[in-house]
């Protein structure tokens, strides 16, 4: 906190008032300190990034995100609020931006195959299948290194876009590596199911 809070007074007062609430648990008082910081200082970081840090605490995604935003454009170079915001625009389904905020990830973190996942993911979501098939595959080219439910996930999204493309036998053959590594995963073997019966003796 020290050496980030501003130098009036006034600010340096609340800043350390809602950092006391914090610590004690008392999130409420706390949000409601670190907004009137921001009524004075609409830019202040620590504001900004405590706000948005409390507000996803309590769930509250939109509000958590519009202050997160805010703190990035000040403070790019935090990629680990980058991670929580882009983690948040999935949830919250804004996949553009998500895209965004998840690049810039990659671009410092280019072997990071949970975001390079993530990132296919958000592609995928906005039916952007090229980028997303290549982001995929450069997963399955490091699959010794990423879980069981990753890999399920990407082999399934594979599965779909070629199905998307009408080539059923390699979406076949994408759904049944899934279906190898998680036989119990209902969605992957109601895939499967659908494109064998799509095939019909081509299927074999």
């Amino acid at each position: 906190l020290e050496g980030l809070i501003s130098g009036k007074p006034e600010i340096k007062s609340l800043l350390r008032l809602a950092d006391i609430y914090k610590n004690k648990g008392e999130y409420s008082s706390s949000i409601n300190t670190f907004n009137s910081i921001l009524e004075l200082d609409e830019k202040n970081i620590v504001a900004l990034y405590n706000v948005g840090i409390l507000y996803k605490n309590q769930n509250k995604t939109q509000a958590s995100i519009t202050n997160l935003e805010k703190y990035i454009r000040l403070k790019p170079e935090d990629l680990q609020t980058k991670k929580i915001l882009g983690d948040l625009l999935i949830e919250n389904k804004e996949f553009d931006k998500a895209a965004e905020i998840i690049k810039n990830i990659l671009v410092a973190e280019n072997t990071n195959l949970e975001y390079r996942y993530k990132y296919a993911y958000v592609l995928y979501k906005l039916k952007n299948y090229p980028d997303a098939a290549k982001n995929f595959n450069i997963i399955l080219e490091n699959k010794k290194k990423i879980s069981r439910e990753i890999l399920t996930e990407v082999y399934k999204k594979m599965g779909d876009i070629l199905n998307e493309q009408q080539n059923l036998l390699p979406a076949k053959e994408f759904y049944l590596s899934g279906y190898n590594i998680n036989p119990s995963d209902e969605e992957i073997i109601n895939k499967l199911s659908k494109t064998l019966y799509q095939l019909g003796k081509d299927a074999y």
